[in-house]
C-alpha cells in the first residue's frame, strides 16, 4: 500500500491547517490532532502523521516552485546563477534575488516559518500520540519515531541557517511564545536526543501505510534515515569517533544499500535512497519540484527555470569526472549564444509523466563523505581515501586519448591538510544542489569568508551595482514578524541585519 491515499485525504486537512501559522503566534487554533478522534484509531493517526510528508513535498508545488530551503542556501553559496533578465514584479523573483546576492533583510522568512511550521506540527504530534492509549502498540512508537526525527530534521536546517535558534517543545502557540534564542549546542542535544530516540524506536525495514508490512517504498523515515542523519549531527558537532560509527552502521547494511550507476541513483526507491519524499500531484503523474526548477528548457533559464551552474561550481569538476559531464549530472542548453550548465540529477521536469524520481532527502554518498571526513580528522588516511575513492570510482569516465587519466584515485597517503581539501571538493562535486550541502560546508569549515568575498561581488544584475560580501552574511536574519511577536527574541536579531 502507498502513501499516495492519505496524502491525498489529509494534506490540506490537518497539518495544512496550521502550516502558515508562525512560532509565536498567540492563541492555540483548533487543531484537528488534539481531538482524541484523530489519535483513537490506527488509521487516522497514520493518515495525521503522514500528512507532514506531504507538505514538506508541497515546499515545491508548481504554482510556487520557489520555496525550496537548498533552492535558497543553493543561491547564497557559489553553487548557482541566477537570471535576472525578467521584471523584479515576477513571483517570487525579489525574494530568490536576495538570497543570490547575500543581500536579505528582515523580512525574508521562508526557510524560518518552513521549519518551525513542520517543528509545530511535529510537537502537536509527538504531545497527542504520547497521550493515546488506543493505538497498536507498534504504530504508535513508529508514528513518535518519525515525528522526533522529522523535528531534528527541521531544527538541525534551522541551527544552521541562524545560529541560536528558539528550542520549542511544545504545541501550544502561547508556551512557544514564551521561548527566547537557545544556544545552538544545547539545541544540537535535543536533535542528537530526538534522533536516538527515533533510532531505537523506527522500523529497520521500510513500512507501508499501515505501518505493520514492509514495502519497497522509502518514504517513511525508518530506523537507517535516524541513523544517517545522526551520523551528519554528530560530524558537525565534531564528535568523530560517533559520525564514523554512525555512518559506518548505515553503509554496512547492504541488504538495504548500494551506491548505485550514477543516473539511477536519484530514480525513486534507488538502492541508494535512504529516505525520500514522494511528489504529491494528480495521482501517478507528478515528479520532482527540483526537476521542474532545475531542467531548462530550450530558450534556456526565464521565470519558471530562473538558475542554472554557476562558473564556480563546474570549475569544480575534474577532467573525466562523469558528474560534470552532459548526460549525467548536468545538461546544457545554447540560448542566444550563451551556453547554460544546469544540474539534471532529476531529468523530469514535468508533471505529465508518469513517476519515476522521488525528491532525495538523505542518500548512501553522503554517508560515505561523512565517514571518509570523520576518518580524516581521527588521522585514518587509508581508510578515508578508500570511501571517497568508493564515489570517484562510480563517477570515472572510461579513460580515453582526450582523458588519459579521468578522475584519478585519492592517495591514502595524503597528509591530513590535503585530505581535507579533498574530502570538501568530494563533497562540492557529489552534493551539489542538494539541500544546502555547499552553503553549510562552506560556513562550518570556515572557509566561507574566503569563498564568498570572490564570488558575491559577481552576483549583480548591472553593471551601475556593486555587491559586496559581509562575515556576518554567513547567518540568515531573524524575520522581523517573530521579532516583534515575541518579547523573548525583541532585540535578539542576527548581527548585520
Amino acid at each position: 500500500m502507498k502513501l499516495k491515499y492519505s496524502l491525498i485525504i489529509l494534506t490540506g486537512l490537518i497539518f495544512c491547517s496550521t502550516a502558515c501559522k508562525k512560532l509565536t503566534d498567540g492563541g492555540l487554533p483548533k487543531n484537528l490532532l488534539t481531538d482524541e478522534i484523530t489519535f483513537a484509531a490506527d488509521g487516522t493517526a497514520i493518515a495525521a502523521v503522514t500528512s507532514i510528508y506531504a507538505t514538506i513535498s508541497n515546499m515545491n508545488i508548481p504554482a510556487d516552485p520557489f520555496k525550496s530551503i537548498g533552492l535558497r542556501a543553493g543561491l547564497s553559496a557559489d553553487e548557482l546563477s541566477f537570471f535576472t533578465n525578467f521584471p523584479p514584479s515576477t513571483s517570487g523573483y525579489d525574494d530568490l534575488l536576495k538570497y543570490y546576492q547575500n543581500s536579505l533583510t528582515a523580512g525574508n522568512a521562508t526557510p524560518w516559518v518552513q521549519c518551525y511550521s513542520f517543528i509545530f506540527n511535529a510537537n502537536v504530534a509527538i504531545n497527542s500520540l504520547n497521550m493515546a492509549d488506543k493505538l497498536s502498540p507498534r504504530v504508535k512508537v513508529q508514528l513518535l519515531g518519525e515525528m522526533k526525527f522529522t523535528r531534528a530534521f527541521m531544527y538541525f536546517y534551522l541551527v544552521n541557517l541562524y545560529g541560536d535558534v528558539p528550542l520549542a517543545l511544545s504545541g501550544d502557540f502561547t508556551q512557544n511564545q514564551q521561548t527566547g534564542r537557545t544556544p545552538k549546542a544545547q539545541v544540537y542535544q535535543q536533535i542528537i536526543q530526538d534522533l536516538t530516540e527515533a533510532q531505537s524506536v523506527l522500523s529497520e525495514s521500510y513500512v507501508d501505510g499501515t505501518l505493520l508490512a514492509t514495502t519497497t517504498e522509502r518514504v517513511r523515515p525508518n530506523k537507517w534515515a535516524a541513523t544517517a542523519l545522526l551520523a551528519r549531527c554528530y560530524l558537525y558537532t565534531g564528535e568523530y569517533e560517533k559520525a564514523e560509527a554512525q555512518a559506518t552502521s548505515v553503509i554496512a547494511n547492504a541488504a538495504l544499500y548500494r551506491l548505485t550507476p550514477l543516473n539511477d541513483a536519484f530514480l525513486k526507491n534507488s538502492q541508494e535512497t535512504i529516505w525520500s519524499i514522494q511528489p504529491v500531484g494528480t495521482l501517478t503523474l507528478a515528479n520532482t519540484a527540483e526537476g521542474r526548477v532545475f531542467n531548462l528548457t530550450a530558450s534556456g533559464p526565464n521565470t519558471t527555470t530562473p538558475v542554472y551552474l554557476s562558473n564556480q561550481q563546474l570549475a569544480a569538476f575534474t577532467p573525466g569526472d562523469l558528474r560534470g559531464t552532459v548526460g549525467y549530472w548536468i545538461g546544457a542548453v545554447t540560448a542566444s549564444g550563451t551556453t547554460y550548465y544546469y544540474p539534471t540529477k532529476y531529468k523530469i521536469g514535468s508533471t505529465s509523466t508518469a513517476t519515476a524520481e522521488y525528491s532525495m532527502m538523505l542518500r548512501l554518498a553522503e554517508q560515505y563523505l561523512i565517514r571518509a571526513e570523520a576518518r580524516a580528522q581521527l588521522g585514518k588516511a587509508a581508510s578515508a581515501a578508500e570511501d571517497l575513492n568508493a564515489l570517484r570510482a562510480r563517477a570515472r569516465a572510461a579513460q580515453t586519448t582526450a582523458i588519459p587519466n579521468p578522475l584519478p584515485p585519492v592517495s591514502p597517503t595524503l597528509a591530513k591538510g590535503d585530505l581535507m581539501v579533498t574530502v570538501m571538493k568530494e563533497r562540492q562535486v557529489e552534493l551539489f544542489t542538494e539541500w544546502g550541502h555547499r552553503w553549510l560546508d562552506l560556513k562550518r569549515t570556515g572557509t566561507i569568508d574566503a569563498v564568498m568575498s570572490a564570488v558575491t561581488p559577481l552576483k549583480v544584475i548591472t553593471t551601475s551595482t556593486s555587491n559586496n560580501w559581509n562575515s556576518a552574511f554567513a547567518l540568515y536574519p531573524i524575520p522581523q514578524l517573530e521579532i516583534d511577536r515575541s518579547p523573548l527574541l525583541n532585540g535578539q536579531q542576527n548581527p548585520g541585519y
